[in-house]
């Protein structure tokens, strides 16, 4: 009995340290993302990010406002900034700049993909896009989608924003690891949204899709307990066809900030 009890001890141990060790392949496979390179507006610049482990890109598409809000946007866990255009578009005609910032070691970027990094890439990127002269850095959005919830928060617990939009994103990475026998202290990243929202206490417009398969809709409604800045929609789609339609959304997501923004107006009177 006392050999299989040793046995068993260390046969966890050695799953733990394995997964200890490879754990930022799982959470950020960019090993298995192709780069294509996709139909860019013709006003993208494309933008080098610099950081102490290398340089990250990113892609800014101006609305041609001269000064304008901005949206930051952290894709998910197996996207690519250059397949976010055409998604974006509709936004430009409301009047917003947007900006895809690249995940280290993502694409052509240097680095590894790590909580660390990530903030570190996009703190910088914030950073650069605000000296811009036709940005308002007074009205400055982030976006994340799915694991880029996490990532955007990181930038909310940093530098100011006006509010957050997260699409299907999770109340953190812990959930999913522990049904996998791993304790949250082997994680390096978890990328923790439900703690992040107590630290920046922003605005948040989630909306998350009632077939999520991958990030169950119960996310979304923890979230949306933790904090009355939640603002909870649901629509009909899964994990990757949520939102149905992005004009749509783009839509709901402007009122969104524009009601943020006539509050803090209204407190500031």
């Amino acid at each position: 009995m006392q050999f299989i009890i040793i046995a068993a001890l260390l046969a966890m141990l050695t799953y733990w340290a394995v997964f200890y060790c490879y754990q930022g392949r799982l959470l950020f496979p960019a090993h298995k993302l192709t780069r294509v390179t996709h139909n860019w507006p013709a006003t993208t610049e494309v933008l080098r990010i610099e950081n102490h482990f290398g340089i990250t890109e990113a892609h800014f598409v101006s609305c041609q406002k001269a000064s304008a809000p901005l949206v930051i946007v952290a894709h998910g866990q197996l996207g690519l900034i250059d397949t976010w255009h055409e998604r974006m578009q509709p936004l430009l005609a409301l009047g917003y700049h947007y900006c895809l910032v690249e995940f280290p070691g993502y694409g052509d970027s240097a680095g590894v993909p790590s909580e660390t990094n990530l903030e570190t890439t996009f703190v910088n990127a914030y950073d650069q896009l605000v000296a811009r002269a036709d940005v308002d850095e007074s009205q400055v959005i982030g976006l994340g989608r799915s694991l880029g919830g996490g990532v955007i928060s990181l930038l909310a617990c940093q530098r100011p924003l006006n509010c957050l939009w997260w699409l299907s994103t999770f109340t953190s990475v812990k959930p999913f690891f522990r049904r996998k026998g791993i304790p949250d202290f082997l994680l390096q990243s978890p990328l923790d949204n439900c703690a992040r929202l107590a630290q920046h206490q922003l605005p948040v417009l989630l909306l998350h899709g009632r077939n999520d398969t991958v990030i169950a809709l119960s996310h979304a409604q923890k979230l949306a307990a933790a904090s009355r800045q939640v603002c909870l929609h649901v629509d009909d789609g899964d994990h990757d066809t949520t939102p149905l339609d992005w004009a749509e959304y783009w839509q709901m997501a402007v009122k969104f900030h524009q009601k943020v923004l006539s509050k803090s107006l209204a407190s500031v009177s």
